[in-house]
């Protein structure tokens, strides 16, 4: 538990905004005033889209400490040993608010799959209880790989402040994203070179051009050229990696029209009419 480093992430401009407007309410000048306290949010979307790295983020932008709470590891083989982990989390989290309590693949944990002794039950009435009661300023941030597993007592509107869609990175969001993984690296290329990419990388989560990044920075390296990463090489190494949106594309569909009833975390694109020039562009560069 701790304030944590922020961790750069890019795009995800709605949801930036809508917690900004928040950060006020867990001052005590909007207690006394008696504003309600922020209950929290869901983040849902397909793995590698940087939902755990906005979790942390949250904390940050609401200028609060963080407490992870893993409730698969708090599952205990014990009769009522789950709930009495759950409860003294939660208590926790109680007597250090105003905080942000983040709960990571809470669908693995509050399913319900295979539970024959109520167990899931039992924690998730407990989780609700808690989140329908507490008043100290305790901000629950949920993340999700899958809302189709989570009981519908917890999806309900009015059950979190709102429910994001965090859905693959949008072209300009590629091209932050790519940015930033390469400066990790001290490499630097200029924007567009960065659009170039993006423009190729459309069903590339923010984990796998994550990868598609160090990948690059490492064949540089082999060739004995430390930091001068090419497009070519973003190219040679974006041909290696088939995208999770592409393997499993039937379920990034059913995510997408699970989104229908979420907010977007972020701004759509409309399709740019430079997308042809800048992929001539990027044919001519290699």
């Amino acid at each position: 538990m701790g304030k944590p480093a922020t961790i750069p992430f890019g795009g995800l401009d709605l949801l930036r905004e809508w917690l900004t407007r928040r950060r006020r309410l867990f001052t005590q000048e909007a207690r006394s005033l008696s504003l309600p306290q922020p209950k929290g949010v869901l983040l849902a979307g397909p793995p590698g889209t940087g939902k755990s790295n906005c979790a942390k983020n949250i904390a940050t932008i609401l200028n609060l400490p963080l407490l992870q709470l893993d409730i698969a590891s708090l599952l205990g083989s014990l009769v009522g040993e789950s709930e009495g982990n759950v409860r003294r989390a939660l208590k926790t989290a109680q007597a250090i608010a105003p905080c942000v309590l983040w709960i990571d693949e809470i669908e693995k944990a509050l399913s319900g799959s295979g539970d024959t002794s109520g167990v899931s039950q039992r924690v998730l009435g407990n989780i609700l209880t808690f989140m329908s009661e507490s008043t100290s300023g305790v901000f629950v941030v949920a993340t999700c790989n899958d809302p189709s597993a989570l009981p519908s007592e917890l999806k309900r509107k009015g059950r979190f402040d709102e429910n994001f869609f965090v859905d693959l990175p949008t072209e300009p969001e590629r091209v932050q994203i790519l940015g930033i993984h390469l400066q990790r690296f001290g490499i630097h290329l200029e924007s567009e070179y960065l659009e170039a990419i993006a423009a190729s990388t459309a069903k590339f989560s923010g984990a796998e051009l994550e990868t598609l990044a160090s990948e690059a920075a490492l064949l540089a390296f082999d060739e004995g050229r430390p930091q001068q990463v090419t497009l070519a090489d973003l190219e040679t190494c974006r041909q290696t990696i088939t995208p999770l949106a592409i393997q499993d594309a039937a379920a990034v569909e059913r995510m997408q029209v699970w989104a229908s009833t979420a907010r977007r975390a972020s701004s759509p694109v409309v399709a740019a009419k430079t997308q042809s020039l800048r992929a001539a562009k990027f044919r001519n560069m290699n």
